[in-house]
């Protein structure tokens, strides 16, 4: 089974048999010390924006100070965050976490909840929603994240040829769709 959420450790608990999320995820899990195994990159991103409100004068980055702020705990999000904040000399202590899942992110942000949200997901939804009202910021700083897909050690160990065959599938799959853009996007929007 194949898992495409950011969680790593669900393929450490055995409850899904390669799993994909940030390398971020998996560094900690490296750092704690997990029998995690990366088997491939499969998406570079720079994706992830601060969202403020205007209508609650956010104009600027020091706008932000006294402000809540949607952020999804424990992820990358929260480290981008936190290293934008610091960036622009703005201190943890100067604003609200509210911590929320991304499918939280829209309504939080468009009924106020929140002054301003990290995310990179829903941005159009927003927009439109807020018609204009809002300002976004690059919150990677140019440092792309990596979406990689991971496995138990022991899983890997046992399966290698699932894992060729895995990679063999995406490495055709993305000829097909360098190839034939056109048809991919058909079968994508088939869903």
């Amino acid at each position: 089974m194949i898992q495409l959420l950011p969680r790593s450790m669900d393929c450490l608990k055995n409850e899904v048999n390669i799993s994909g999320s940030p390398e971020f995820t998996v560094v900690g899990d490296a750092f704690d010390k997990e029998n995690i195994r990366v088997i491939g990159c499969i998406d570079k991103f720079r994706t992830t924006y601060i969202i403020g409100r205007k209508d609650r004068g956010i104009e600027d980055v020091s706008d932000l100070k006294g402000k809540k702020i949607g952020v999804h705990r424990g992820g990358i999000a929260e480290f981008y965050l936190g290293r934008f904040l610091d960036l622009h000399g703005i201190s943890l202590q100067d604003v609200t976490f509210v911590d929320m899942p991304p499918l939280q992110w829209v309504q939080a942000i468009t009924n106020g909840s929140v002054d301003a949200l990290i995310g990179g997901a829903y941005i159009d939804q927003i927009q439109e929603r807020l018609d204009g009202k809002i300002v976004l910021w690059p919150a990677q700083s140019s440092q792309s994240g990596y979406w990689v897909m991971s496995c138990n050690e022991v899983w890997a160990a046992r399966h290698p040829d699932q894992i060729n065959r895995l990679l063999k599938s995406l490495d055709q799959a993305e000829e097909y769709a360098t190839n034939y853009p056109k048809e991919a996007m058909a079968i994508v929007q088939k869903g």
